[in-house]
Parts: structure tokens; sequence; C-alpha cells
């Protein structure tokens, strides 16, 4: 277990700065122009919503405990 952050780690990074993961330059403004709209507040809730559930559910949990 010691060992399994840490590359788990290294792994995460490695595929977060791989070219595969990047839009190509068509692509990119596509993206852009959808994710930064009007609708935008709606957009990051969205993508929020689910680090925030999980936030509750462990303040939840860490309360319960106590």
């Amino acid at each position: 277990m010691k060992r399994f952050i840490p590359r788990l780690a290294g792994l995460l990074l490695f595929l977060s700065a791989a070219p595969s993961v990047w839009a190509c330059p068509e692509c990119r403004v596509q993206v852009n122009s959808g994710v930064y709209s009007q609708n935008f507040t709606g957009t990051l809730l969205v993508m929020l919503l689910p680090i925030i559930v999980l936030a509750l559910v462990g303040v939840g949990i860490y309360e319960k405990g106590s």
C-alpha cells in the first residue's frame, strides 16, 4: 500500500500531461465555446456537483463518528 499511492499519483500526472489527452486545435475551439458560453454558471455547478456530494457524505460520516 505504501507504493500504491505514489504510483497512482505518478500515473495520473503522466496521463494529465499526455498529448493524447489534449484536444486538437479544431476541437479545442468547439470545446471552449461549449464550456464558456452563457450557461457557464450552470455548467460549472453541474461539474462540481459530484465533488460537493462526496464532500457532504464525507462530512456526514465524520460527524457521525465523532
